[in-house]
């Protein structure tokens, strides 16, 4: 036998084999790549909404936080849904100083909040809700920031330099003129003037003007007993002179 040839015959399949084995290695590794690169991709949208601050809707206010002094920061949204799938939002955040918060969203028919849809192309209201920790302004001043509101799908809507209104500085309490002390008065007649309209304004204090209320002074109409001297009741678009009643006789105060 011829050893020579039967060598080379060894060495022709032993090439073959390696590039057999090569090319089965390479054309797995291409399969794969196109695969990545062909491979369905869900399509996730990246503009879901528009936003508008409601009319007077962002404001703070003092509050406290486990016994900590704190503001609260409120803000008020039309939010528009702009695709055709429903949309969720699920996660509110300030830019500065960096707070998360909380979102809801109104029902689409139903004056209630929650983790409720906006339906598309509908508008619909949505509130935010921070608590800021130490407070970062006093009353009187707006506080000025960004705000993140963050859909279902992890897309970030930024509501850029929203002025939240602070409230307004409590007014100093007036202080009331001091009374005269009736003890102190020597006339004994002016004393007793005194001492009656102090009691008629007590009374006044109690049964005001908001009832018809005269202090002390009470008024019996048709059998029918009333605080002060009654309500004054008149005719629409009438020149005619109004009377409590038109029966003097039935009134005794």
């Amino acid at each position: 036998m011829d050893y020579q040839l039967i060598g080379a015959i060894a060495g022709i399949v032993t090439i073959l084999g390696g590039i057999f084995a090569a090319f089965k290695w390479g054309r797995g590794l291409l399969v794969k790549a196109w695969h990545f690169v062909t491979r369905s991709k869900p399509k996730v949208p990246r503009e879901t909404i528009r936003i508008l601050p409601q009319m007077r809707g962002c404001w703070w206010g003092n509050g406290s936080v486990a016994g900590k002094p704190a503001m609260q920061v409120v803000g008020r949204w039309h939010v528009t849904n702009i695709t055709g799938d429903n949309v969720r939002l699920l996660g509110a955040r300030l830019l500065k100083p960096k707070t998360e918060g909380h979102v809801l969203t109104r029902h689409p028919q139903e004056n209630i909040y929650g983790s409720y849809p906006i339906l598309p192309g509908e508008t619909t209201e949505v509130d935010s809700d921070f608590w800021v920790i130490p407070p970062m302004r006093k009353e009187g001043e707006d506080f000025k920031t960004s705000v993140v509101l963050i859909d279902q799908y992890g897309n970030e809507h930024k509501i850029k330099n929203v002025i939240f209104a602070g409230p307004k500085p409590k007014e100093p309490k007036k202080e009331e003129t001091p009374s005269e002390p009736i003890h102190s008065i020597a006339d004994p007649i002016e004393k007793e003037v005194a001492s009656v309209l102090k009691a008629e304004a007590n009374r006044y204090k109690e049964c005001g003007r908001r009832v018809g209320g005269l202090g002390s002074i009470q008024t019996t109409i048709q059998g029918k007993n009333y605080k002060g001297v009654g309500t004054e009741w008149r005719e629409a678009d009438s020149p005619k002179n109004q009377t409590i009643t038109e029966d003097e006789s039935t009134i005794q105060i």
